[in-house]
């Protein structure tokens, strides 16, 4: 799949778009997983297949959520342009090598969901995710800006953006353990 930049990207939907082809593909990699295996860490400190779908989905019902409360002016978000675009390409990079960064605690798997629980709760967060951007165009996304633990404040529509690399960083990985099965 061609990546875009979001600077490339018209719209609220092409970026949720390239997201949701990346769920689509995380979410094979989680059914190909046999259920023995589904919940087994791979070595100290990394996390188990179940646990990356756990993290997966509380990152994008977080983001919906926060995404929905700035929108409506029930949140705190900055408001305004920036000083300095962000660097597309080194986030992109970024997000593609194993760093064994430590995720904030929000966003952190308690390893507690079965396959048969976790597909529905990805299913609700994309939903919310889609049901929330589209809403709102390009323009108005880029009014607001939230702070990413890593790359600092970004606008919404690039969070969304860095979010959907996020995505696709796990899914490489996930790939990669999911192979021989």
């Amino acid at each position: 799949m061609d990546i875009k930049y979001p600077t490339e990207c018209s719209d609220s939907k092409e970026v949720f778009s390239m997201w949701k082809n990346f769920r689509q593909e995380v979410i094979a990699c989680l059914k190909k997983t046999p259920v023995s295996e589904f919940a087994k860490s791979p070595e100290e400190g990394r996390w188990s297949i179940s646990e990356v779908g756990e993290h997966l989905y509380i990152t994008q019902w977080n983001i919906a959520r926060s995404v929905s409360i700035i929108m409506t002016g029930r949140g705190n978000a900055l408001f305004g342009g920036y000083t300095t675009e962000p660097n597309y390409r080194m986030i992109k990079i970024t997000l593609m090598k194993p760093s064994g960064v430590k995720n904030p605690p929000a966003v952190a798997p308690l390893n507690k969901y079965s396959f048969e629980e976790l597909l529905p709760l990805l299913n609700k967060a994309e939903t919310k995710l889609e049901e929330t951007l589209l809403k709102y165009s390009k323009e108005e996304l880029m009014k607001y800006k939230i702070e990413h633990p890593f790359f600092g404040d970004l606008h919404i529509f690039d969070f969304i953006w860095v979010m959907g690399m996020h995505e696709n960083s796990h899914l490489s990985a996930l790939k990669k353990r999911t192979k021989d099965f």
